[in-house]
Formats: C-alpha cells, structure tokens, sequence
C-alpha cells in the first residue's frame, strides 16, 4: 500500500502513527503490525479491512462492482492535512470534520 501511494517510509510512518524503524520491521515480516496500527491504516487509507487484515475479500465483496481496496496518489496537501489531523484530540477533530462539512455546503 505504501509503494502504490508513492510515499517513503518515513511518510508512511507518520500517516498511520508509527515510528518509520517499526514499518521498516513489519514490512521486513519481523512482526505483524498492533490492531492499532491496522485501525490507523484502515482509518487513513479507506483501507477494506477484511483485506487489510486477511489479504483476502469475501465472495460477497469480490462481487461488487468496483471495488476499491484503498486510495491512492495522496498529494502532498493531503499528506500535510492527514499528518495535522492526527496530532489532534477526538473532540477537535469533530470539530474540524463540522467546519469542513460546513465550507462544503456554501459552495
């Protein structure tokens, strides 16, 4: 997933909240990633987390129509955005998420 959004592992790393020396180490199968970091992936990347976790889909879900495993290309703005995002309390980010929703709606 880090190879197909182009994004280094000290991006990455810092994306899903982890040290870039622990994603050097699960990527090198040394260990398998906490739930926490699964949850963070999941959260960031839209991640199917079935597939996140087993590397698999059910047959329910290959039988939709595309599909989508996570999303790709994030720009640089939206990296800043992520990596802001998540130095922030749960309340605040409730209250960025309403701000946004509110900026979308008068345009």
């Amino acid at each position: 997933m880090r190879k197909t959004n182009r994004l280094n592992q000290i991006e990455f790393s810092k994306l899903i909240g982890i040290s870039q020396a622990t994603l050097s180490e699960i990527e090198k199968d040394k260990y398998n990633p906490s739930i926490e970091t699964v949850i963070s992936i999941y959260k960031v990347f839209k991640t199917n987390l079935n597939w996140l976790i087993h590397g698999e889909m059910t047959n329910e879900e290959n039988n939709v129509l595309n599909i989508d495993l996570f999303q790709t290309a994030v720009n640089e703005k939206e990296l800043k955005v992520l990596e802001l995002f998540n130095l922030l309390s749960e309340s605040d980010m409730e209250e960025i998420m309403l701000y946004m929703e509110m900026k979308i709606g008068r345009y």
